[in-house]
């Protein structure tokens, strides 16, 4: 069916949206990069049975799961990363150590209905990270 992408952040808006274009089974998978512990939940609802569920947001923060889908779907859940533990750790305490250079740092934020412009490289180079701001 290829890719497609949702606009919405209300549940019920987003379960019709998807609907609409992967059918009442769902779509085969669901990636959740925003890294807040309800998305995880709703993509367990969204996705169809036997499909998967990718979570690429980071969170320290916890959250409910209906842990019953991943038995009566057939889920698969995958985490993703682009690095691993001590790496992403290196990393963060170099950030610590630099945290005036990397406030100075090019970042763009975006709202939502900009993203997909935004993040296909669309605006100025110089920019070294964009942040889609879901709230505006």
């Amino acid at each position: 069916m290829g890719r497609r992408r949702t606009t919405t952040t209300d549940p019920d808006a987003l379960v019709a949206e998807v609907g609409a274009f992967a059918g009442p089974d769902g779509p085969d998978v669901v990636l959740d990069a925003t890294g807040v512990p309800a998305v995880l939940d709703t993509a367990l609802h969204l996705v169809r049975a036997g499909g998967t569920v990718v979570a690429v947001g980071l969170t320290s923060a916890a959250g409910p799961v209906h842990t019953g889908l991943l038995a009566a779907k057939e889920v698969a859940v995958l985490g993703s990363s682009c690095c691993t533990g001590a790496e992403f750790a290196t990393a963060a305490a170099l950030v610590g150590r630099r945290a005036g250079a990397v406030a100075a740092l090019p970042v763009r934020r975006v709202a939502l209905a900009d993203a997909v412009s935004a993040l296909s490289g669309h605006g100025t180079d110089d920019v070294v990270k964009t942040l889609v701001d879901v709230t505006v």
